[in-house]
């Protein structure tokens, strides 16, 4: 059950970039619909389906001709996180616990750049994280937010996520979120890019946030 673990570290961000970039005042409850990322890298891009309806969001990862590898059912109200792999009719659950993010003992550089742009409309401005050890450089185009919504999922989120760990060290998260991230070298050489390629606001039916009946607990 790898994939299902390689899985969550990634989809967790996407979920918020959507969000960030859908809509910065609304909360995530009052979007229903769907809606597709594809996150680019140097060899390889990844395509990503959501479905969102008040607390439940639905994340496929799916190949190329459409076909779900695996997905991710996260209940927002019960703290729940289901990861979820058809091929094997097999699912894993996970709970969101509380409490402080491991922190790792790295020597970041924070850079306020004072660049701005508009980025769908809203003012962003650019802030960057630098960790020369790791040869890692990450841009953030953050922009103002009130929604508290958004800086408790990012806190959730970030004790697996390693992009959104960084996020956390620009500072201020209550006020902020993040409506582009660049991942790349300290040579600016990019990693990873994402791209949100169509959104449908529409009416889903609850079924799409359960899982079969046939499918089997997977227990570590």
């Amino acid at each position: 059950m790898s994939s299902l673990n390689e899985f969550s570290l990634t989809s967790c961000f996407l979920t918020l970039f959507f969000l960030f970039s859908n809509s910065i005042e609304i909360e995530a409850q009052e979007f229903e619909g769907k809606f597709m990322i594809t996150k680019e890298t140097l060899g390889d891009t990844t395509f990503f389906e959501y479905y969102v309806k008040k607390d439940k969001i639905r994340i496929n990862q799916v190949d190329k001709e459409g076909n779900v590898l695996i997905y991710k059912l996260i209940d927002l109200k019960t703290n729940k996180i289901k990861l979820v792999d058809p091929r094997v009719n097999k699912y894993m659950i996970k709970t969101i616990i509380s409490g402080k993010i491991r922190e790792e003992a790295e020597e970041l550089k924070i850079k306020r750049t004072g660049n701005t742009k508009k980025i769908n409309g809203y003012e962003c401005r650019q802030v960057m994280v630098v960790n020369e050890k790791k040869n890692l450089m990450i841009t953030f185009w953050v922009t103002k937010t009130n929604s508290l919504f958004l800086s408790k999922l990012i806190r959730i989120e970030a004790k697996t996520d390693p992009i959104l760990k960084y996020f956390l060290k620009t500072g201020d998260i209550d006020q902020i979120v993040p409506m582009v991230v660049v991942e790349r070298s300290t040579l600016w050489e990019t990693f990873s890019k994402y791209k949100i390629v169509g959104i449908n606001n529409c009416s889903l039916d609850d079924d799409i946030f359960t899982i079969p009946s046939e499918f089997d607990l997977h227990r570590n």
